[in-house]
């Protein structure tokens, strides 16, 4: 048999590779607290320890039973995107940012701000145990979040800590950049080390002080030409920051990563179109 014959009989007859599911079916090892308002979820399951793997600060839906349910209901995925069974028992999707991957372990770890048992994601984080069931998507995003090599500044509040603390633990020694968080408590303020030309403004306020990140934000001084910016966390802080960073800066498309994670007084699943306007407005200046 001829040596090209051979090398397409062989290709016959490999394995395709099959695409990873869409929707990863996932246990709790453990959820603790990490400070006053947060919460750490570990998450564990067989697919967690192979491709894609979860960078730091990459976003993922996270789906959680309905009461009663022992697992979440999963979709089937059609041309359009997912189809659920039965609409009456479809879970609860929450967003969240992965604050770390160990897939040597298979483990996720999601942190979830707390407010009792008034969202679906803050009752599961407080009153799951090990063994119980949810579901987790593929990871989403830039990757990696924060280009490396960059000076950088990053914006959130409370909802956005996870993913700024992620990026800040993988920043290498000589990163210049500036962090402003609005934290909830002085209990909230997360004990990690920078690198010398990495300065964090830490703000106590509760969630509806946007106000005082905003104007603290536009009161210091403009990144340096270059920099890599990345905003997140209600709705208000990255509207009027992107704005006001467009117009103070000649920015490129590349250089501003804005998504809003939540507007107050909406919950996710009334948020979601609104949120994906938001975020698909790429005008250089005009518009949010």
């Amino acid at each position: 048999m001829e040596p090209h014959m051979e090398q397409l009989k062989e290709q016959r007859h490999r394995p395709v590779p099959q695409a990873p599911a869409r929707i990863r079916l996932v246990q709790v090892v453990q959820s603790q607290p990490v400070s006053a308002n947060l919460r750490r979820i570990t998450l564990t399951g067989s697919a967690l320890a192979e491709p894609p793997h979860y960078w730091p600060a990459c976003h993922v839906k996270l789906l959680l039973p309905k009461p009663g349910q022992l697992q979440p209901l999963l979709p089937v995925f059609g041309e359009h995107g997912p189809v659920w069974p039965d609409q009456a028992l479809k879970p609860d999707v929450r967003t969240f940012t992965v604050r770390a991957h160990r897939p040597e372990l298979a483990e996720v770890d999601i942190d979830v701000a707390i407010h009792g048992d008034s969202s679906p994601a803050s009752r599961f984080a407080l009153h799951c145990k090990r063994g119980d069931y949810c579901a987790l998507s593929l990871p989403g995003g830039p990757q990696p979040m924060l280009p490396p090599n960059l000076p950088f500044l990053l914006v959130g509040d409370m909802t956005a800590l996870p993913a700024i603390c992620a990026m800040l633990e993988q920043l290498p020694a000589d990163a210049q950049g500036t962090v402003f968080c609005l934290v909830s408590s002085h209990d909230d303020i997360p004990q990690l080390k920078v690198p010398v030309r990495v300065t964090c403004h830490w703000l106590v306020g509760n969630y509806q002080q946007t106000a005082l990140l905003i104007d603290t934000v536009k009161a210091a001084p403009l990144p340096a030409p270059g920099s890599s910016i990345w905003l997140a966390g209600e709705e208000q802080i990255v509207l009027q920051l992107r704005r006001y960073l467009r117009h103070q800066l000649p920015l490129q498309r590349e250089q501003l990563y804005a998504i809003p994670y939540w507007r107050a007084g909406l919950d996710e699943a009334a948020y979601e179109m609104p949120r994906h306007q938001v975020m698909d407005d790429n005008a250089p200046v005009a518009g949010a």
